[in-house]
């Protein structure tokens, strides 16, 4: 039966209207309309696509037809539950990471999944979207975009465009507009090839890579007094030392972020 025709499984959707953070395909599979409906709506926000289930059977007949990063599965649902439905997608060599969600508490289950083969246990409560993007991104290896909405709690927001660099104290430094004017046009252009490197050694988890590529960026950023991301770009330089993903993605963000504030105010 084609997914989507009366057998309760939602055809495959993503949020426009979301920046994304994290990119990739899940299946959700809950008897639970309820469930579905928020668990689908929490992952869309996070710029995942998703499409769902209502039991085991139409797990596998999902993951016949397409290809998943992540399937969350119930443990306990009609016609098949998540055990049964594990083994059978084991069985047709189909190795997508799958993680157990049930109403037992961790100590208890946490422990009985992981014998049965399923890759992680999710204890079924309220997550936050940011509670849940961090339990989801050891599954992703490919990040899209950062979402600005993530960050860390204790940063400071974003400098207005005029408090980015200053060119009065450029110009003192290095004479006339025209050298500073070249001088910013090289900073840019570089810059950009560094955090596009940045984002690249991320994705690819060569955090000593991101380690180097986050110090030549704060150097370039004090060069001309952009003092907002020169700090940045230095924390993430000691964040990824620690090799801590999540950390480290929110760091990279703020750079992000920054980066591009400081590009508008030097086209400006």
């Amino acid at each position: 039966m084609p997914l989507g025709v009366e057998v309760g499984i939602d055809t495959t959707h993503k949020s426009e209207s979301t920046q994304q953070a994290i990119q990739g395909r899940v299946l959700i599979a809950d008897d639970s309309s309820s469930n579905r409906l928020l668990l689908r709506h929490q992952l869309e926000q996070l710029g995942l696509e998703v499409t769902t289930a209502q039991d085991g059977c139409q797990v596998l007949e999902a993951a016949k037809m397409a290809v998943f990063d992540l399937i969350l599965m119930d443990l306990s649902m009609p016609n098949m539950g998540g055990m049964d439905a594990l083994r059978a997608l084991r069985e047709l060599k189909i190795t997508t990471p799958v993680v157990a969600l049930s109403g037992r508490g961790e100590e208890e289950g946490k422990e009985v999944c992981l014998a049965a083969g399923f890759n992680e246990f999710w204890e079924k409560k309220g997550y936050t979207e940011e509670q849940l993007f961090e339990l989801l991104v050891p599954f992703f290896h490919c990040v899209d975009q950062f979402d600005s909405n993530i960050h860390l709690s204790s940063d400071p927001p974003i400098q207005a465009n005029d408090q980015l660099f200053n060119l009065e104290s450029l110009m003192q430094a290095y004479g006339n507009e025209e050298g500073v004017r070249q001088m910013l046009a090289v900073f840019v252009d570089d810059a950009s090839k560094t955090m596009a490197a940045l984002i690249n050694a991320f994705d690819g988890g060569h955090y000593d890579c991101v380690t180097s590529l986050a110090h030549k960026l704060a150097g370039a950023a004090s060069m001309i007094q952009a003092q907002q991301l020169a700090q940045l770009a230095s924390q993430l330089e000691a964040d990824a030392v620690s090799a801590d993903k999540i950390l480290i993605i929110r760091r990279l963000s703020r750079v992000q972020m920054a980066y591009e504030a400081l590009c508008q105010a030097i086209d400006r």
